[in-house]
């Protein structure tokens, strides 16, 4: 029976795992985590890493017909390319993977071919940044080249603001990017390349956290987008991977869009995290955005998982809830108050009890998620931060239970 290997077992991932059933597919399943929540959803489960490489390639070499690997992560994906290229699987070749997880390659690149992306370049110390600074002009954001998850990404007003952004920065990565903030829509965008086609895999509105930090708070699919407006994204980012090298499989991008239509700020070789694809996606668009690529691998007709029951006008959206301060998590109080409000549709928390958190900087401060939907966007951000605010994290140290 032809097998995917599945990186990831989490609660997060149980959506794609289901997919990959659904598509014909037998799953074997890894995680480094031996309790990993939906182990047991898969057919087979290997305790690895997904940044074992040769953990994972073993865990490949073990499987007789094995068809493919899935990832929803970034950390896994130099693994997956390097895995799929010693074995001839489809997905990323190690150069395609290369570049575009290098943002400085990237932007290079797309720059070079006249495709619309942000203007900035390598700052190699921050006298560096803040000449570049002078010639860009502000506002403008540093950034680890090679970092995901909103790390070490900062906005920067004046050029006073530098010091304290490098010393950030430079903790995820050696490589660090200053580029002009561009200000507009963010949208983040799914598609697949399938035998020459591009599958169009959603497209969706998100929200972050107010500057100097960018961290992702809340989104909705569908993206308050017009049909033309569309079109131009899928086809600029089509052209972005095609020209890195990537011409299979999932891609997503951020793009920002403003008057001057869409910009490229990153494309990488997946779909956006599970977050949004596996469990917002699937209940606005009636499919798993994977679902075309599982039906591909498993050799089966791909073009008809896009007809699923799609009901018209279902607005999803998530939101992050974050740790109100550094510390070592104990537990969520009032789910069952949250998850009872109007609208609310799940809410999963992602930490166990003990495990460390940092302050709500970027994505590592997310202890829980909100899942949601409303008639406008106004309703559904309304409601899914009220269901947030019922939430109470505890954090050992904590004289009581902190609101989140």
């Amino acid at each position: 029976m032809p097998t995917l290997l599945h990186i990831g077992a989490g609660q997060l991932q149980m959506p794609s795992i289901r997919a990959a059933h659904a598509a014909g597919l037998k799953v074997i399943a890894t995680d480094r985590d031996p309790d990993a929540l939906c182990r047991h959803r898969a057919d087979g489960f290997v305790r690895v890493a997904a940044d074992d490489t040769e953990g994972i390639l073993q865990a490949a070499l073990d499987i007789d017909d094995l068809v493919g690997i899935y990832t929803a992560g970034d950390h896994a994906l130099p693994t997956l390319a390097r895995v799929t290229t010693r074995l001839g699987l489809p997905g990323p070749s190690v150069e395609s993977l290369s570049i575009l997880l290098d943002k400085s390659r990237s932007t290079e690149l797309w720059r070079s071919l006249g495709l619309r992306t942000t203007a900035g370049r390598r700052v190699a110390d921050p006298d560096d940044a803040r000449a570049a600074f002078a010639e860009i002009g502000g506002p403008a954001i540093l950034k680890p080249a090679g970092s995901s998850g909103s790390r070490g990404v900062r906005s920067i007003g004046e050029a006073a603001d530098i010091d304290r952004a490098w010393a950030e920065a430079s903790a995820f990565g050696n490589v660090i990017l200053l580029e002009r903030q561009l200000h507009g829509r963010h949208v983040d965008v799914n598609l697949c390349l399938i035998e020459g086609e591009v599958v169009r895999c959603g497209l969706l509105d998100r929200y972050f956290t107010l500057p100097p930090l960018h961290v992702p708070l809340w989104g909705h699919q569908p993206a308050d987008i017009g049909a033309a407006e569309a079109d131009a994204i899928y086809a600029l980012v089509a052209e972005a991977a095609l020209a890195a090298g990537l011409d299979q499989g999932p891609v997503k991008a951020d793009v920002v869009v403003n008057e001057d239509g869409p910009h490229l700020l990153e494309v990488s070789p997946r779909f956006h995290g599970d977050v949004s694809s596996s469990h917002v996606s699937p209940l606005a668009l009636g499919w798993h955005p994977a679902l075309p690529w599982f039906r591909h691998l498993a050799g089966q007709d791909w073009r008809s998982a896009t007809e699923g029951p799609q009901k018209a006008g279902r607005l999803i959206g998530w939101r992050a809830v974050l740790s109100p301060m550094a510390g070592r998590f104990l537990r969520v109080e009032g789910l069952e108050s949250a998850i009872d409000m109007a609208g609310i549709l799940d809410v999963i928390v992602i930490r166990r009890n003990g495990q460390l958190v940092p302050a709500g900087t970027d994505n590592r401060a997310v202890i829980a998620f909100v899942f949601g939907e409303g008639e406008n966007w106004i309703q559904l951000k309304t409601r899914l931060s009220a269901a947030a605010g019922a939430l109470r994290a505890v954090i050992a140290g904590d004289s009581a239970p902190m609101k989140v």
